[in-house]
């Protein structure tokens, strides 16, 4: 078939499949940086990767009709360049305008983490007051051994690297299992550190330390009744245990436990107008306390971790995910499964979804989860959805805690600890986000029309031609 002067041989299909793939590729990578549900974005994000590996094939037949029709009618090559550089503009947007206002930058995608002074296995992380006014706080590691660092932390301030002091009452051989720190209003600081040999209370991480009359080695979990600090609880090899006098003396409580010798995780969850709730975990359940006994509240095994979030309390489990319970009207503690977007393992002995603790950044919707295999995983809607943000941190072993400390977090890891420096800038604004997806299609838009509309001076000997034959 002839192909007339001033005709770009290209089929009308490839034509409208190069533009729709470009404007499927500006489109979705737009809405990738929109603050969606984290599980949205990653569709989102699939399906900006699909339609950009869907523009190389049209890219490259259009580029050689491009070429042909340039020979044929004379375009300009400054046309062909314009129309291209019009189509990437999208791609040119995202470098110029800042990344950090976009929830992708929040989650941490494309960042790393950094060593933060401390190479040695940590299990258990901590932040403590200061212990007078205008001091510095104290972050307090565990794991081979106790350490502590002094450090400001700020919320338009990043933290710098700190400098590590090992507690000497816990050498590298007392492996430290269980750290909870006790600030509550109008009382004294106390810090309660577990071991495998049994527990210590301090009323600072330095010490003095006093060892606690616990029944059992293998202390995980401490916990301080809000409403009376007389009243220390704590899981041991020997099962739950409970002081009612600041720990001088211990009574073990397994009465109603499936299989007491595991207990693992032990939390007090606050509820409005009411006595605070005490939760208990061993490898077959989650247990509440009634007051003389243990009562099941969920058949959710292997829970290394409970962490009262807000108005919710958060179990992390060994093989089943992230689960949030809620205290209803009638008192009863109901749950829901918070795992969408974690990694379901099914390869060999690791099967099933590993997480280690859950925390909550102050002030906004933003939760981090520490996971066994997978690196830090974020989400930006209270746990609805997550994301694995930070999977390069699985190099470095198991990721315990993950806390927010201003405009740095902190992740505890069998290696060590890291830090990652928030971004300082605000998320984009709904008007913000409307221009650039406005600018993003429109570019596109209007550089295809350019690159396969035919030149002005074609058309004009084309209608100077049809009037020469009329």
């Amino acid at each position: 078939m002839a192909v007339r002067r001033g005709q770009l041989p290209a089929p009308r299909w490839l034509v409208a499949a190069t533009i729709a793939a470009y404007c499927a590729v500006a489109v979705t990578g737009v809405l990738t940086l929109a603050p969606f549900s984290t599980l949205a974005r990653d569709g989102l994000l699939d399906g900006h990767l699909f339609a950009s590996l869907m523009t190389v094939p049209f890219s490259i037949a259009l580029v050689v009709v491009t070429r042909r029709g340039v020979q044929k009618t004379g375009a300009s090559r400054a046309r062909v360049l314009i129309g291209c550089l019009l189509i990437l503009s999208p791609a040119a947007l995202g470098l110029l305008l800042p990344r950090a206002v976009t929830p992708l930058a929040e989650e941490g995608v494309g960042s790393t983490w950094s060593r933060f002074g401390l190479d040695t296995f940590v299990d258990r992380i901590a932040l403590m007051p200061a212990l007078r006014r205008g001091g510095p706080d104290l972050l307090v590691a565990g794991g081979s051994g106790l350490f502590v660092a002094p450090i400001h932390p700020g919320r338009d301030s990043w933290l710098p690297t700190p400098v590590w002091h090992r507690v000497a009452a816990f050498p590298p051989s007392s492996l430290v299992l269980g750290l909870t720190v006790e600030s509550l209003p109008a009382r004294p600081l106390r810090i309660f550190v577990g071991t495998v040999a049994g527990a210590f209370e301090a009323p600072s991480p330095l010490g003095p330390y006093r060892r606690l009359a616990v029944h059992g080695g293998g202390v995980h979990a401490i916990a301080v009744d809000p409403s009376n600090p007389a009243v220390v609880w704590l899981t041991s090899y020997a099962g739950p245990e409970r002081s009612t006098n600041g720990g001088r003396s211990f009574v073990v409580e397994t009465r109603g436990m499936r299989a007491p010798g595991t207990s693992w995780a032990i939390s007090y969850f606050e509820v409005p107008s009411s006595r605070p709730v005490l939760l208990c975990s061993d490898e077959d359940a989650v247990y509440r306390w009634t007051g003389s006994r243990w009562s099941e509240t969920i058949a959710e095994r292997s829970v290394v971790s409970l962490d009262p979030v807000r108005r919710s309390i958060w179990s992390s489990s060994m093989g089943s995910g992230v689960e949030s319970g809620i205290i209803g009207n009638s008192g009863r503690l109901t749950w829901h499964p918070e795992d969408g977007g974690l990694q379901k393992r099914r390869a060999g002995p690791i099967v099933g979804t590993h997480v280690m603790s859950v925390t909550a950044a102050p002030g906004n919707a933003v939760m981090y989860a520490g996971t066994m295999i997978d690196g830090v995983a974020v989400s930006l809607d209270s746990g609805a959805s997550w994301s694995g943000a930070w999977e390069g941190l699985r190099s470095h072993g198991v990721v315990s805690r993950v806390l927010d400390l201003g405009g740095t977090l902190v992740a505890a890891t069998d290696g060590g600890i890291y830090a990652y420096d928030l971004p300082t800038t605000q998320p984009g604004s709904a008007l913000w986000w409307l221009v650039l997806t406005v600018t993003a299609l429109a570019g596109s838009l209007v550089g295809a029309a350019v690159l396969l509309g035919r030149p002005l001076s074609v058309q004009r000997r084309k209608r100077s031609s049809e009037n020469g034959d009329q």
